[in-house]
């Protein structure tokens, strides 16, 4: 994806990427109609990711699930663990519906 597709979006006009993959957006909540892909976003414009959104997983059980398969994922390619963040999920419940995207520019 990054060496041969990312560098040819976007050149005509802004392409955006939705939909993504369930399991390429592991703190994105997975659409109700079809939970085999996540709310997830990228913007492209000149072959450059421009922004990167997604609506908020805020299912603590359903979070730290993905966190366990990714660490058996990362334990099967002989890749340390990541230790549970047992305060985020903790407060995790508590936060209401939500999105964000993260936007970048490159300045010279």
């Amino acid at each position: 994806m990054v060496q041969d597709i990312e560098p040819k979006l976007g050149l005509r006009k802004p392409t955006f990427i939705y939909d993504y993959p369930a399991q390429r957006g592991a703190l994105a909540r997975l659409k109700q109609e079809d939970p085999t892909v996540a709310e997830r976003f990228e913007l492209y414009m000149g072959g450059l990711e421009l922004a990167n959104g997604f609506s908020e997983l805020v299912d603590s059980e359903e979070q730290r699930k993905r966190f366990l398969m990714e660490n058996e994922d990362r334990q099967a390619r002989d890749k340390p663990s990541y230790s549970m963040p047992d305060r985020f999920l903790a407060e995790l419940d508590d936060v209401p519906p939500c999105a964000g995207s993260g936007w970048g520019w490159i300045g010279w």
